[in-house]
């Protein structure tokens, strides 16, 4: 057998395996991994998606619409939680003048 496909094999089927549960073990429970489907949103884009000022998106934090984390110094959103707030309307922008 040639020895580059050998070595190959290696990698492939018992070095990435062992590699793989080391780093997810290593990871904080709360931090995803490169290859997984979670994403985040930082406030700006937040703001941006649903057409409101950064304060609003504070505001909603404040009264505990929407919840902050905070992963290696970075202020993110779970874009899950926050598309589907959005979707369903739980977050909304507060309307100016009176209501009839």
């Amino acid at each position: 057998m040639d020895a580059n496909k050998l070595f190959q094999g290696f990698c492939e089927n018992i070095l990435k395996p062992i590699i793989q549960e080391a780093v997810s073990e290593a990871l904080p429970p709360h931090l995803e991994t490169a290859t997984s489907a979670k994403k985040y949103y930082t406030v700006q884009q937040a703001a941006e998606i649903a057409n409101v000022d950064i304060s609003t998106i504070y505001r909603w934090k404040g009264k505990g619409t929407l919840t902050f984390l905070y992963i290696e110094g970075r202020t993110l959103i779970s874009a899950e939680e926050f598309d589907a707030k959005i979707e369903t309307k739980e977050l909304v922008r507060y309307k100016h003048g009176f209501s009839k």
